[in-house]
């Protein structure tokens, strides 16, 4: 198709739409950094969290706990929730004490 005549024009205007072409392979472009192990060795250790990286539990709590009653019910534990399945899930576990709710202490602890 790309050949015929009549599809030169078509072709040659939707050219410009389409990404560079890629290079071939070759040893130069495909060799693995020095001092660093292909896709047999072993991964490279991911690096250390960086200081404040880590997320306070107790802050969490509070953004959560939006009566400002010191627990979360259910509904105030979901909220931004990105796996809300998994999420119902850990309410069941974080309620050690099953109150039907979690507390700052069991928030805290359960999370880590």
């Amino acid at each position: 198709m790309a050949t015929k005549a009549e599809h030169a024009e078509v072709i040659a205007r939707l050219s410009k739409h389409l990404p560079p072409p890629i290079a071939p392979a070759t040893a130069q472009n495909t060799a693995a950094p020095a001092g660093k192990k292909g896709k047999k060795g072993k991964a490279p250790e991911a690096p250390a969290p960086k200081a404040g990286a880590t997320r306070d539990r107790g802050a969490m709590f509070d953004g959560r706990d939006l009566n400002k009653d010191g627990k979360l019910d259910k509904e105030e534990f979901m909220i931004r929730q990105s796996d809300p399945e998994q999420a119902a899930k850990n309410f069941v576990k974080f309620d050690k004490d099953l109150s039907g709710d979690v507390n700052r202490e069991e928030y805290v602890k359960s999370g880590k």
